[in-house]
């Protein structure tokens, strides 16, 4: 598929907000689209912090007035890192490899 069609198709949704991982993703989009971009921290395949998706969420729930969704998000995923932590506690710490995690890549230039 070219990449104008990738455009022409965002266009024909007509989606009042588009949501993107690169600040040069957003900024391409943006561009060529003229619907409002924004970018959203995204771990990808190197990890995460807790915080950094808690930070997401507030982010996302505040431009998609749904803060108190949002909330309820924050509270869950804190509700099950203290149960993994207090379920855990005195276990030792295991290492362990992941395979077979891809993240997809669209070119968009």
């Amino acid at each position: 598929m070219a990449i104008i069609n990738l455009f022409e198709r965002l266009i024909s949704v007509k989606p009042d907000l588009i949501i993107t991982f690169k600040v040069e993703n957003a900024r391409l989009i943006q561009g060529k689209t003229g619907i409002p971009t924004v970018v959203v921290n995204y771990a990808g395949t190197q990890g995460f912090e807790i915080e950094e998706i808690q930070l997401a969420f507030s982010f996302l729930g505040k431009i998609l007035d749904k803060e108190k969704r949002a909330e309820e998000l924050k509270k869950y995923i804190q509700q099950m890192v203290d149960d993994l932590k207090r379920r855990t506690e005195g276990v030792r710490r295991q290492r362990v490899y992941v395979g077979a995690i891809s993240a997809q890549r669209v070119p968009m230039g």
